[in-house]
């Protein structure tokens, strides 16, 4: 689970959008609400955290479990956006015991993706190898191959940890999985190549992840790849 599809994140909030509109169940609609408020946090973090916080209080009035965790998981992202990674933290693992015990697969997968991207960006990157490793084991119970996503956060602790040869190992396989399209992966290759002392190689990822990040919609990560430069 990732909370970006690089080409595709516009067009999936307008299909969310349409099938809002079709929406009959309570269920059905806060299911909905709840990737809204997902694929807007990264573009539009005020509107996905007011939604997020609406629909958790209409899923508990009704008494629907699932929807509220997969709110407070969409909740979570923003909170990690915003960069208050202990709340972030507290709805994964708010979540972990529904999700679990309802063998939900799907929100595991996010929910140990929310943990993984909290604790790296908290500096704790043997948690965030940890949780990684833990969505891999989903992966295959959910019959799906690793994507490339998942090798470039992997690649991005081992970043943080110093320890290169690891991070270039796993940003290359992302690159050939199809990571070479999503402005973040590419941004993620400059910062180990800059590392390095790869000065070119680093300048030129930079800059290919820059009209990605546009198409995307993604300002945070834009503004950061900008810092680099």
């Amino acid at each position: 689970a990732c909370i970006i599809s690089a080409k595709t994140q516009n067009s999936y909030l307008d299909s969310l959008k349409r099938s809002l509109s079709d929406a009959k169940e309570d269920s059905t609609r806060i299911l909905l609400l709840s990737e809204i408020s997902l694929y807007s946090v990264l573009s539009n973090p005020d509107t996905s955290s007011h939604l997020a916080r609406e629909v958790i209080r209409l899923a508990q009035q009704i008494n629907y479990p699932r929807g509220k965790a997969y709110c407070e998981r969409s909740l979570g992202f923003f909170f990690w956006s915003i960069g208050d990674y202990t709340t972030a933290i507290k709805l994964a693992f708010s979540g972990m015991p529904y999700a679990e015990a309802s063998k939900d697969l799907e929100l595991q997968s996010w929910l140990n993706s929310l943990l993984e991207n909290a604790y790296r960006d908290n500096g704790d990157y043997s948690e965030a190898i940890k949780y990684n490793q833990k969505n891999r084991v989903v992966s295959q119970e959910l019959h799906q191959s690793i994507d490339a996503k998942a090798d470039a956060m992997m690649a991005v602790s081992y970043y943080g940890m110093n320890k290169l040869d690891s991070a270039q190992y796993y940003i290359r396989f992302s690159l050939q999985k199809g990571g070479i399209e999503d402005g973040w992966t590419c941004m993620v290759m400059g910062e180990i190549q800059a590392k390095m002392n790869h000065k070119d190689s680093a300048f030129y990822y930079y800059n290919l992840s820059i009209p990605k990040f546009l198409v995307e919609n993604n300002f945070k990560d834009l503004t950061n790849n900008y810092l680099n430069l």
